[in-house]
């Protein structure tokens, strides 16, 4: 019995240095069906050894696995180093589809903007621009099918502001913000504790780099995305409703979500 503590000991003192080892006890422990083995991969820098960990902790079905994914999910959404940790956390809150997703979700998309458009896929000096609603969007429509359930009537409001849109014409990427504006002029005729909400969060948004050209040899410079004139129109509307508090509650009743 000591031995084999021993033996256990030793293959995960190796496995810090050495990666066929680490691999190995990895596949190990990801199949053991312990939770607690499956929570220490789960904090692992590596996207693809914590995602295997949590696809085996999600076939457990146990209260103890589903509290764990619901905590990590919370921390991957944090990520900055690496989007795919946020990507797989948004997916399985969505997959719950409970009240207590809303808020982490929402924040999330705001912290991330989506790109929408992808600049499109006409390049070079004889190129057009291209200005496009964003229901012309695949990706925004398929997002607005994924939210609906959670976001309600508000899922178009929340993925327009924490989106944004790009177009390519003659080597130049453009970043259009005039429906976002439209958006949120009229998010400010809805008075409710979630468009409060919301106005929070656009008026919090950050700048972000993005594509600025690119020429025929795919070298390309990049500058800031400001989401400034969609933020002036929020700390304006906050302000003429007396800068109410962010209400973490309001995202629970699912009254809230459906406008009158």
């Amino acid at each position: 019995m000591e031995a084999g503590k021993e033996g256990e000991k030793l293959v995960r003192k190796r496995a810090r240095t050495h990666p066929d080892v680490r691999y190995y006890l990895r596949k190990k422990e990801e199949k053991s069906g312990d939770t607690l083995k499956l929570k220490k991969w789960l904090n692992d820098q590596d996207f693809g050894y914590a995602k295997k960990a949590f696809n085996e902790m999600e076939k457990l079905k146990t209260p103890e696995a589903k509290k764990t994914l619901f905590d990590t999910s919370l921390t991957w959404l944090k990520k900055t180093a690496d989007y795919r940790f946020g990507k797989r956390a948004a997916e399985y809150l969505i997959s719950l589809s409970t009240p207590e997703v809303r808020q982490p979700l929402v924040e999330y998309l705001f912290r991330f903007p989506e790109q929408y458009g992808r600049g499109g896929t006409k390049v070079g000096q004889g190129a057009k621009h291209k200005i496009f609603p964003y229901d012309e969007d695949p990706n925004f429509v398929e997002n607005i099918t994924r939210f609906k359930p959670l976001f309600m009537d508000y899922t178009p409001y929340i993925l327009k502001l924490a989106g944004y849109k790009s177009y390519i014409a003659s080597y130049q990427f453009y970043y259009p913000l005039e429906e976002n504006i439209s958006c949120i002029g009229e998010l400010c005729k809805i008075d409710s504790p979630l468009s409060t909400n919301i106005l929070w969060l656009a008026k919090g948004l950050k700048k972000i780099e993005v594509l600025d050209q690119v020429d025929q040899y795919a070298r390309s410079s990049q500058k800031k995305l400001d989401f400034e004139p969609i933020k002036k129109i929020a700390r304006k509307e906050l302000e003429r409703r007396g800068n109410p508090e962010y209400d973490p509650s309001a995202y629970l009743n699912d009254k809230n979500w459906v406008i009158r």
